[in-house]
Protein backbone atom coordinates (compact mmCIF):
# COMPACT_ATOMS: atom_id res chain seq x y z
CA UNK A 1 0.00 0.00 0.00
CA UNK A 2 1.52 3.39 -0.81
CA UNK A 3 1.25 6.01 2.00
CA UNK A 4 -0.07 3.80 4.41
CA UNK A 5 0.66 6.63 7.46
CA UNK A 6 -1.29 9.14 5.59
CA UNK A 7 -5.03 9.89 4.76
CA UNK A 8 -4.15 8.54 1.09
CA UNK A 9 -4.28 5.21 2.66
CA UNK A 10 -7.68 5.43 3.45
CA UNK A 11 -10.35 3.86 2.22
CA UNK A 12 -11.53 5.88 -1.05
CA UNK A 13 -15.59 3.98 -1.38
CA UNK A 14 -15.60 3.27 2.86
CA UNK A 15 -14.95 -0.11 4.59
CA UNK A 16 -16.23 -3.11 4.32
CA UNK A 17 -18.39 -2.21 7.44
CA UNK A 18 -19.83 1.19 5.65
CA UNK A 19 -20.45 -0.46 2.41
CA UNK A 20 -22.85 -3.33 4.32
CA UNK A 21 -24.83 -0.68 6.41
CA UNK A 22 -25.79 1.59 3.27
CA UNK A 23 -29.48 0.88 3.10
CA UNK A 24 -31.26 1.24 -0.35
CA UNK A 25 -33.40 4.50 1.01
CA UNK A 26 -29.94 5.49 1.68
CA UNK A 27 -28.58 5.72 -2.11
CA UNK A 28 -32.45 6.72 -3.41
CA UNK A 29 -32.21 9.81 -1.27
CA UNK A 30 -28.36 10.49 -1.89
CA UNK A 31 -29.30 10.48 -5.77
CA UNK A 32 -32.31 12.93 -5.25
CA UNK A 33 -30.43 15.28 -3.55
CA UNK A 34 -27.02 15.70 -5.46
CA UNK A 35 -28.41 14.47 -9.14
CA UNK A 36 -30.72 17.71 -9.42
CA UNK A 37 -31.08 20.26 -12.40
CA UNK A 38 -28.77 22.44 -9.73
CA UNK A 39 -25.81 20.37 -9.78
CA UNK A 40 -25.95 19.89 -13.41
CA UNK A 41 -23.70 21.30 -16.70
CA UNK A 42 -24.43 21.08 -20.28
CA UNK A 43 -21.79 21.20 -22.06
CA UNK A 44 -21.47 21.38 -25.85
CA UNK A 45 -18.84 21.86 -28.43
CA UNK A 46 -18.34 22.59 -31.93
CA UNK A 47 -20.51 24.07 -35.22
CA UNK A 48 -23.31 23.48 -32.89
CA UNK A 49 -26.97 24.94 -33.98
CA UNK A 50 -28.55 26.96 -30.45
CA UNK A 51 -31.65 26.51 -31.50
CA UNK A 52 -30.80 22.83 -31.78
CA UNK A 53 -29.60 23.04 -28.51
CA UNK A 54 -32.26 24.27 -26.64
CA UNK A 55 -34.67 22.22 -28.18
CA UNK A 56 -32.74 18.85 -27.62
CA UNK A 57 -32.06 20.50 -23.50
CA UNK A 58 -35.37 20.72 -22.83
CA UNK A 59 -36.75 17.42 -24.50
CA UNK A 60 -34.17 15.57 -22.34
CA UNK A 61 -33.55 17.76 -19.28
CA UNK A 62 -36.98 19.51 -18.36
CA UNK A 63 -38.57 17.02 -16.83
CA UNK A 64 -36.43 16.38 -14.40
CA UNK A 65 -37.61 17.80 -11.04
CA UNK A 66 -35.11 20.45 -8.73
CA UNK A 67 -34.97 17.82 -6.08
CA UNK A 68 -34.90 18.51 -2.31
CA UNK A 69 -32.58 21.53 -0.75
CA UNK A 70 -29.33 20.07 -1.30
CA UNK A 71 -26.57 20.27 2.24
CA UNK A 72 -24.69 23.69 2.48
CA UNK A 73 -21.49 23.13 1.35
CA UNK A 74 -20.26 23.89 4.43
CA UNK A 75 -21.97 21.31 6.56
CA UNK A 76 -18.74 19.97 8.01
CA UNK A 77 -15.60 21.44 8.76
CA UNK A 78 -12.82 19.22 8.51
CA UNK A 79 -9.60 19.14 9.96
CA UNK A 80 -6.74 16.22 10.29
CA UNK A 81 -5.03 16.03 13.42
CA UNK A 82 -1.13 16.66 14.13
CA UNK A 83 -0.41 12.55 13.18
CA UNK A 84 -2.47 12.59 10.69
CA UNK A 85 -3.69 8.88 11.93
CA UNK A 86 -7.19 9.85 12.59
CA UNK A 87 -9.75 12.16 10.86
CA UNK A 88 -11.88 14.81 12.82
CA UNK A 89 -14.87 16.17 11.82
CA UNK A 90 -17.40 18.79 12.95
CA UNK A 91 -20.77 17.82 11.58
CA UNK A 92 -22.88 21.08 11.58
CA UNK A 93 -27.04 20.37 12.01
CA UNK A 94 -28.13 19.50 8.90
CA UNK A 95 -31.97 18.32 8.22
CA UNK A 96 -33.00 15.27 7.35
CA UNK A 97 -35.55 14.62 4.63
CA UNK A 98 -37.79 11.63 4.72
Amino acid sequence: MLYPDTPMAWPTIGTEETIKSIKTEMLRDYFNRHYVPGNMVLAFAGPINHENVFKISKKYFSGLKNGVEPFPKDHFIGRFRKNRKTRDFIFRKIPIVK
